[in-house]
């Protein structure tokens, strides 16, 4: 199923910088945090039933406020990425998680643009 909505939320204006070029699909809207308060605005936002793949890379407190506004959102179908580690959120195996260290992100957001170009991302 491919997604109607990117949300790529870091503080750091790099990172934002090279996600958004590597989640470019010109057919899925995308939007930029640069702080948690911008990312749970864009998160109220959203329509329910909206399916959502967000990329997160805040530190502990800043994640923590946009995983707690995600989990009051019941009504997203939501991809997460975390470019942190994700056991400090107490998140559990029912929850659709992808932990990707750093050194790993650049190849796995190639074959993630690779399967939704053809239709495989859920």
């Amino acid at each position: 199923m491919k997604q109607d909505v990117v949300l790529v939320a870091s503080e750091d204006g790099k990172t934002r910088q090279e996600l958004a070029e590597r989640l470019d699909w010109d057919d899925v809207p995308f939007h930029l945090a640069s702080t948690a308060h911008e990312a749970v605005e864009i998160l109220g936002l959203l329509q329910a039933g909206t399916r959502l793949f967000v990329v997160l890379d805040f530190e502990r407190r800043p994640r923590a406020r946009v995983m707690d506004a995600l989990r009051a959102r019941g009504d997203l179908d939501v991809q997460l990425l975390l470019l942190h580690d994700a056991q400090e959120d107490g998140l559990t195996d029912e929850t659709v998680v992808e932990h990707v260290r750093r050194p790993a992100v650049p190849g796995y957001l190639y074959s993630l643009v690779e399967r939704h170009a053809n239709g495989a991302v859920t």
